[in-house]
C-alpha cells in the first residue's frame, strides 16, 4: 500500500475503500496507540482516525499491511434510516442465504446505546 486516506494525492494502479475493519497484530496496535497519543498531545483531537492509521502504514516496512478484496460480499455501513431498509432487503437475505451454502457467517452489530453483539 502506498497511501490510506480520504482523499488521495498520488498515482497509483489500484484503489479501494477501507470498511474500517482492520486486523493488527499485538505489534502494530502498540504502534498505533503510540501514533493515537501523539495526535492527542499535539492537540489533534479533530483528525479522522485514518490519519493515525496512515502514519503507521506509511513508517511501516513495506508488506507489513495487506488488504483483502470485498468485493460482491454482503456488507452495508448503516448511516441512515434508508440504509436499515436496503439491509432488511438485499443484504441480510445475501448473508442468510450464505449461512445456508456454507454452514457459518457472523454477523456484528454495533450500536452506541447497546454495545456490539455477535450474531453466529
Amino acid at each position: 500500500m502506498i497511501e490510506f486516506r480520504k482523499g488521495l494525492s498520488t498515482e497509483f494502479a489500484f484503489c479501494g475503500e477501507s470498511i474500517g475493519f482492520l486486523k493488527l497484530s499485538a505489534a502494530m496496535a502498540k504502534q498505533l496507540i503510540i501514533q493515537t497519543g501523539r495526535y492527542i498531545r499535539q492537540g489533534r483531537h479533530q483528525e479522522p482516525y485514518e490519519e493515525a492509521i496512515r502514519n503507521v502504514l506509511l513508517t511501516s516496512p513495506r508488506d507489513t499491511f495487506a488488504f483483502e478484496d470485498i468485493t460482491g460480499m454482503a456488507w452495508i455501513e448503516i448511516d441512515y434510516a434508508a440504509d436499515i431498509e436496503r439491509d432488511n432487503t438485499e443484504i441480510l437475505p445475501r448473508i442468510l442465504s450464505s449461512i445456508d451454502n456454507r454452514g457459518q457467517a457472523v454477523i456484528i452489530i454495533q450500536t452506541p446505546e447497546q454495545g456490539e453483539k455477535r450474531i453466529q
